[in-house]
């Protein structure tokens, strides 16, 4: 069934929605506004910024702020649909108390409309573990937790009729939701329709092999009950622009009327504002971030003290104390910390600010206040504040390092992923301990790193990086370790140098060898368990981690491998399964296996990482962690500090294989004023540019332009290094204006600074 089901899919092809174009407008509520309620209590958390935001672009709504309390007395009256974020279905049945889902039911079964996503769908079944309202003929299919990542869902043809929303694949994000089955006996089970399918599968976080796959299980459902109208998600499509617009479905499928989704692209010199979004912020906060929104010199994201481009991250007074205290970590300290170092703001109020104070007791950029209101005096006063003075550039003044820096070289061009490759990059640039050159597998095989003291090679695909090594680079590589080299491989670099199976061949550095499997996708749940061995040699001490995966090994031990001269050792283990599998449960377990393989071979080091900690800024220190195992330098640094008032800007790295584009990464990351991230065709696609100013095109070509349009069509701008007469002419496809044309890597430099 999984089989057909995708097939038809693929047949149907990807489709996407296109949005109403970013505009100045003034937004204007009439009487016959749609009145758009927001549930904001305990359990009710991660797309309540979401949806506040829908409400506050659309010209069409109106936004009400609902808590249990004022469910229970009576507030549902004055709305028309109320959207139910995800979090927790316990937490969020709680907060509602019996009375407050009493009322829930009448408000359904009088004509009210209803749509919820994750929590918000499992809020409408009843299960033995909480008092849902069992309004719909649905139930999860088994009780324990998958992971997140993002997934393919299949949209009916009904769902055009229904709700105006193309069929076909549309990729949303998941996390935890429930795989929804009909009830048997349910007597309304003939009022519902399936909207949408999982078409492939997230694993369940603890190997369960009787769990069946999510593929052909229903992951949208709607129907009426009474004189009203239900739409649920079991994914999140709120939270990414691009697929808002099946929540707007949704919300015409409940009312008739189709309202506008406005984009809230930013504009250079707004001033950023960042609100986490893992605990409720209640009504009062909810309301304040919509205002926020609202406000044309702020742009609002959802992040906290960890997110880059940031000038300010609000903390209000949310009624889950219990998830505000998860805040309070080492890690959440050491991310607010240089959060405030940076020149980063914080502005808390009541048990928020209690909750801050308890990680940081002063410091400047500390601002607690009152309330709402001084909370927003506050952010106005720091954005009318003089913009602080960029130093003057100095081009090239990155690199190179001092003498005694560690020599490190990158493998870049087929095979390795430039997104990777970025992250990396960045985290060793922002150290003067490190000089950073760039090497081709041809290189390798000329003999290139007897100039290298560390070679570094990305994720991506190790097969077609052994490829272009050659037989030669590959025997190169081994010579140089055992000579005392230092090797640091993420993802496809650990697999290279493992141990051969049946399906590919290694070079076998490693006494590892991958298990054989369907591929796993991605997620960024995993976790990893440091071993005694692990937490001395890179000299942590936390017991766990959590990282992103994206299709790395799962290392078993070869010790009948191991080379004579060698002592590697187990540094991590998976901790978790949490991983995505295309349509299939049947996989070996991932717990216990090694994630992280370090030692000595000769009088070299090595050390392989399977998952991606650059990714995450709760886990690049084990990145740091590692090259300091590796060099005995460290590689703390903080080379792109933010600004306020800097360029947001992005670097379009899927063709990250020349020299010329490494220079350029690395020349961006030395000018001052600029927060430089990684940008793919996957978040191009995905709609998830809008905080970022501008991207630089190195290598422009139709495919990249023609996927960068509409992020210029929204007011984004494109610096294009045209170094031939077909890059120049690719980039004719922009309107005029919005794209600066520059020769070189100086060039774009320079029109950055000056802003051109």
């Amino acid at each position: 069934m999984m089989k057909k089901l995708f097939l038809a899919a693929v047949a149907l092809g990807a489709v996407s929605l296109a949005f109403a174009q970013d505009k100045a407008y003034v937004r204007t509520e009439s009487r016959d506004s749609l009145r758009l309620g927001v549930y904001t209590d305990v359990g009710a958390r991660g797309s309540v910024l979401a949806y506040s935001r829908l409400a506050a672009l659309s010209p069409d709504c109106e936004a009400k702020f609902i808590d249990g309390a004022a469910v229970r007395a009576g507030a549902l009256s004055g709305v028309d649909v109320l959207l139910m974020s995800g979090g927790s279905s316990v937490d969020i049945s709680a907060s509602l108390g019996d009375e407050g889902r009493a009322a829930l039911e009448r408000f359904i079964h009088e004509g009210g409309g209803y749509l919820g996503s994750c929590a918000g769908a499992l809020l409408m079944m009843e299960t033995a573990k909480y008092k849902g309202l069992g309004i719909i003929p649905y139930t999860r299919v088994e009780l324990p937790p998958r992971g997140g990542g993002t997934i393919n869902t299949i949209w009916a043809d009904c769902a055009h009729d229904f709700a105006g929303i193309e069929p076909g694949i549309h990729t949303t994000t998941y996390h935890r939701g429930p795989v929804m089955t009909p009830c048997e006996g349910h007597p309304r089970l003939g009022d519902f329709t399936v909207m949408a399918r999982f078409g492939c599968n997230i694993l369940t976080m603890r190997l369960d092999p009787n769990c069946p796959s999510m593929g052909g299980y229903a992951s949208c459902i709607a129907g009426k009950y009474g004189k009203g109208k239900v739409w649920v998600f079991s994914d999140h499509p709120e939270v990414n622009p691009h697929t808002m617009d099946l929540v707007v479905g949704g919300i015409r499928y409940l009312t008739g009327r189709t309202i506008r989704f406005v984009r809230d692209q930013k504009k250079p010199g707004q001033f950023v504002v960042g609100c986490p979004t893992s605990f409720s912020p209640g009504a009062e906060g909810a309301a304040f971030a919509m205002e926020l929104v609202k406000d044309p010199g702020f742009h609002v994201r959802g992040g906290g003290f960890a997110s880059s481009s940031v000038d300010a991250v609000v903390i209000c007074d949310s009624p889950d104390a219990s998830r505000l205290k998860k805040l309070a970590t080492p890690a959440g300290a050491r991310d607010l910390k240089q959060f405030l170092k940076r020149g980063g703001h914080v502005v808390a109020w009541g048990r928020g600010a209690k909750c801050v104070s308890g990680m940081v007791k002063d410091g400047d950029g500390l601002h607690f206040v009152k309330g709402p209101a001084e909370a927003m005096e506050t952010l106005r006063a720091l954005r009318k504040r003089p913009l602080p003075p960029v130093p003057a550039p100095t081009f090239g003044a990155a690199l190179p390092r001092k003498k005694d820096a560690v020599r490190t070289g990158f493998l870049l061009g087929p095979g390795s992923s430039g997104s990777c490759l970025f992250r990396l990059l960045r985290t060793i640039a922002s150290s003067p301990n490190y000089d950073v050159r760039f090497l081709l597998g041809s290189d390798v095989a000329s003999g290139a790193l007897a100039d290298v003291d560390l070679f570094v090679v990305p994720g991506g695909w190790s097969q077609t990086q052994m490829k272009s090594l050659g037989p030669v680079g590959c025997s190169n590589l081994v010579n140089w370790v055992r000579g005392g080299g230092a090797y640091y491989g993420t993802c496809a670099g650990a697999y290279l140098v493992g141990q051969s199976n049946t399906e590919r061949t290694y070079i076998g550095l490693t006494p590892y060898r991958p298990q054989v499997c369907p591929y796993r996708g991605n997620s960024k749940d995993v976790q990893c368990a440091l071993t005694d061995d692990g937490r001395k040699a890179l000299g942590l001490s936390e017991k766990k981690f959590t990282t992103l995966y994206w299709g790395g090994p799962v290392f078993e031990p070869a010790p009948e491998t191991a080379l004579p001269d060698s002592d590697i050792r187990t540094f991590a283990t998976y901790a978790s399964q949490n991983v995505y599998s295309f349509n299939t449960n049947t996989v070996p377990a991932m717990g216990g296996h090694a994630a992280i393989v370090g030692g000595t071979i000769g009088k070299g080091k090595i050390l392989t990482i399977a998952t991606h900690p650059e990714y995450l800024g709760g886990s690049r220190h084990v990145v740091r962690a590692g090259l300091k195992y590796l060099t005995g330098k460290s590689a703390e640094g903080n080379l792109n500090s933010h600004v306020r008032g800097g360029l947001a800007l992005g670097l379009y790295c899927a063709d990250f294989s020349t020299r010329e584009v490494g220079d350029m990464a690395v020349k961006l990351m030395g000018l001052p004023g600029v927060d430089l991230e990684d940008v793919s065709h996957h978040p191009i696609q995905d709609g998830t540019l809008d905080h970022l100013d501008a991207v630089v095109l190195p290598v422009p070509d139709t495919k990249s332009c023609s996927f960068l349009k509409p992020f210029v069509l929204r007011g984004g701008k494109v610096y294009a290094c045209c170094r031939t007469k077909e890059q120049r002419d690719a980039v004719k496809a922009f309107p005029a204006g919005s794209v600066v044309v520059c020769d070189g890597e100086d060039a774009v430099a320079k029109a950055i600074i000056k802003r051109d």
